[in-house]
């Protein structure tokens, strides 16, 4: 399990597990927009895990581990982010086979 990263108040993101489906789990202190996105290190957007409005606590959603054509991801590393008004944070993790 990688570590919760602090997002700012009492925002917290975490990913679990290096296999897909990889979960991932964040806080929201307040009811707001969030969007979740995987891109690679290079920058390139894998593809989009969440676009709405939770509501404030604890939520989880997992990753399969493909891409937007439905492709399965290559071992490696990525980059998590989590966007939420002003609030952008990354959290880095690792895919494996």
């Amino acid at each position: 399990m990688a570590p919760a990263g602090s997002l700012g108040g009492t925002w917290a993101l975490s990913v679990l597990g290096v296999r897909a489906p990889v979960g991932v789990r964040w806080t929201a202190p307040h009811s707001a927009h969030v969007s979740i996105t995987v891109y690679d290190v290079r920058g390139r957007r894998i593809r989009a895990l969440y676009d709405a409005d939770p509501g404030a606590g604890a939520n989880e959603l997992s990753w399969n581990g493909l891409d937007t054509r439905g492709v399965s991801v290559p071992r490696g590393i990525y980059v998590l982010q989590l966007r939420s008004g002003a609030v952008v944070r990354r959290h880095k993790f690792v895919v494996t086979p």
